[in-house]
């Protein structure tokens, strides 16, 4: 193996969360790159996750359909409220101290791990998908900045590289790489759809059901268009309850989560895909709001696949896509525009090659796993190097 990395992350594997696919895939990047990774993680008791990492492929990484395996060491989330997540990344430099030998870098997505670990002699990279959420956070990110092990922090998109540093002024361009979300290459082999054998098209959503996420303007959309069959994949249970419970038209259904490794064979059934992502975005549990700074891996997933798209015209989404060449883009609350777009795709095949064609091939060139994780670690390397 190459050199050693471990990465922080509080996510929890297996989850239903986008985060804990992330970190997954970005881990096995790495290996693919030949590094020697080491994921520390979150598991513990009241979580129902199994406990410290042993010989043998961790059971929490089979949902994802890795190439390689990894050692996962799990640390519990101490359950106090309010400092739970503080003291989780207490327990990751405690552990690491613990261990033989020094690593030759430390990669995050928790700013708190890499806080408690930055006096190690460690380099240091910080990984941000929104700006931090409250003062303490905000403080321990700016202390990570300024401190002597940090290299450089990696953001998924422009917009979030630019209020980073409004919110930092002593930080300078150079010290951010921006690097979007991604998705398997593999993906990319999927055949094209054959065709519903009724000659129906068929659109699909396949994603969260989280609220910004745009289910209401598919259901408006299908009951515009009775002849078009529209399906819907993922959900939590209370989420599918909800939705179900209300009045949808008859060609829209609900088929409920898959495991991420099925996500392919989800999309190989549709001929139309739709990402319609609202001025505000929520995360798991509400938590969060992420439309502005948000690189949806559903986005690359989709253009993995070659189906086209239809996406919602905000601006973050334009830094990955360029409207009537990978994607079609439209007002996200406007049904009579997504109306209008799928009517135009159902209609026109050579269009929806076109488009799909187009995306993936954007795709292979940027956004799989491998070429984002390459370009992170070519920068590390670069950075170390400098250093020695």
């Amino acid at each position: 193996m190459g050199r050693a990395v471990r990465y922080l992350s509080v996510s929890i594997l297996p989850s239903r969360e986008a985060n804990s696919g992330h970190v997954a895939r970005v881990c096995d990047s790495m290996v693919e790159a030949g590094w020697d990774v080491t994921l520390i993680a979150q598991g513990g008791p009241w979580r129902g996750i199994p406990g410290p990492h042993r010989e043998g492929p961790d059971p929490g990484l089979r949902p994802y359909d890795l190439r390689h395996s990894f050692p996962v060491h799990r640390i519990s989330l101490p359950p106090v409220r309010g400092l739970g997540t503080l003291l989780f990344g207490r327990r990751v430099a405690t552990w690491l101290r613990q261990l033989p030998g020094v690593p030759d870098l430390l990669y995050a997505r928790h700013p708190y791990s890499l806080f408690f670990a930055r006096n190690m002699g460690i380099p240091m990279v910080l990984e941000l998908h929104g700006l931090p959420s409250n003062p303490l956070e905000r403080w321990v990110v700016g202390q990570l900045l300024k401190h002597p092990g940090y290299l450089f922090s990696v953001v998924i998109s422009e917009a979030l590289c630019a209020d980073l540093m409004t919110a930092y002024p002593h930080l300078k361009r150079d010290e951010i790489t921006v690097e979007h979300d991604g998705a398997d290459a593999r993906w990319a082999e999927l055949p094209m759809p054959e065709g519903d054998p009724s000659g129906r098209v068929r659109v699909g959503y396949v994603g969260h059901l989280y609220r910004g996420r745009g289910v209401e303007v598919i259901a408006a959309t299908a009951a515009e268009l009775p002849d078009i069959s529209f399906e819907i994949v993922g959900g939590t249970e209370a989420d599918l309850a909800r939705w179900r419970s209300q009045v949808t038209p008859p060609n829209l259904t609900f088929r409920g989560f898959v495991a991420p490794a099925e996500v392919p064979l989800a999309l190989q059934r549709m001929d139309i895909l739709l990402a319609p992502y609202q001025a505000r975005v929520l995360v798991a549990g509400g938590r969060g709001e992420t439309s502005r700074w948000m690189s949806p891996l559903k986005v690359f997933e989709y253009m993995a696949s070659g189906r086209p798209m239809v996406v919602s015209d905000l601006p973050v989404l334009r830094e990955c896509l360029e409207a009537g060449e990978t994607a079609l883009m439209v007002n996200p609350t406007d049904t009579s525009a997504w109306v209008k777009a799928i009517r135009q795709l159902a209609g026109d095949s050579a269009l929806r090659r076109r488009l799909g064609t187009a995306a993936r091939a954007m795709f292979l060139e940027h956004h799989t796993w491998d070429a984002r994780t390459n370009r992170i670690l070519h920068r590390v390397e670069n950075a170390l190097s400098s250093r020695s």
